[in-house]
């Protein structure tokens, strides 16, 4: 049975009904997953990480519908990728460059905008018809022409000199989790076995814990979480709520000289 998931910006309105609707009108047997419909209006890095993050412990062969942000650019092409044996559909619109670190097998150009009147609604009317279109094994020569590169969109990267790492936060979860956009690989870099400090407004962490309760109920730690990134979170707690921080606030580490 085909698997076609959703990550969205549309919210759990009539948006994401209609889609789901016209999914199961034009294949009433196919599984329909909510990866989110949630995310921040028009945040590509947020869905990015989250569809990054869980993609790949969907079986091979799931279809991955990605609607954030269609409109970002005029003409902006509207396509198929298959990517470590997933597909994914939606907009060329730099989102797909931030969730691959590879190559992808496939990017293709769908060509189903010809056929459709109005295409105010994409994700329902192309995105749909298209991921359909995979799940049914039709032939992707059949609505889609090769497409020579992806528009590509560039992540924040961390600052760093020799003594210090200057990252931002780049996601906060339903748990007031905090993820950073430094990696484990970044900070053992730069590391080099040295003390260090995280700096967090009032307060800070010098140790890397390996799981939440590491440390006391209610206390602050830091970890390298299964995303790879730098992730502030408080044993049964909102370390956002309690340290003040949001998406986009600066978090820096120290190392000894």
């Amino acid at each position: 049975m085909a698997i076609i998931t959703l990550t969205s910006d549309a919210g759990n309105g009539y948006y994401t009904a209609a889609v789901k609707g016209a999914i199961y009108s034009e294949m009433p047997n196919v599984t329909v997953v909510d990866i989110t419909n949630s995310i921040e209006p028009f945040d590509m890095l947020q869905a990015a990480f989250i569809l990054k993050n869980s993609y790949s412990d969907f079986p091979k062969g799931s279809i991955h519908i990605v609607d954030v942000n269609a409109f970002t650019e005029e003409g902006a092409k509207n396509i198929l990728i298959l990517f470590n044996g997933h597909y994914f559909i939606g907009a060329d619109n730099g989102l797909f460059s931030l969730v691959f670190n590879n190559i992808p097998e496939k990017k293709m150009e769908l060509t189903l905008d010809a056929a459709i009147d109005s295409l105010a609604f994409p994700m329902r009317d192309i995105f749909v018809k298209a991921a359909c279109n995979v799940a049914k094994g039709i032939s992707l020569e059949d609505f889609t022409r090769p497409l020579d590169k992806l528009t590509e969109r560039t992540a924040f990267k961390p600052s760093i000199d020799k003594n210090s790492i200057r990252g931002l936060v780049i996601f906060v979860d339903n748990y007031k989790n905090i993820f950073c956009n430094i990696d484990r690989e970044t900070f053992e870099t730069i590391r080099q076995n040295r003390n260090f400090t995280i700096a967090l407004r009032h307060d800070e962490i010098t140790t890397i814990s390996q799981k939440y309760n590491d440390v006391a109920q209610g206390e602050i730690l830091a970890m390298f979480s299964h995303s790879g990134f730098l992730e502030i979170a408080m044993n049964q707690g909102a370390a956002s709520t309690m340290l003040n921080l949001k998406k986009n606030d600066q978090i820096t580490i120290h190392f000894d000289d």
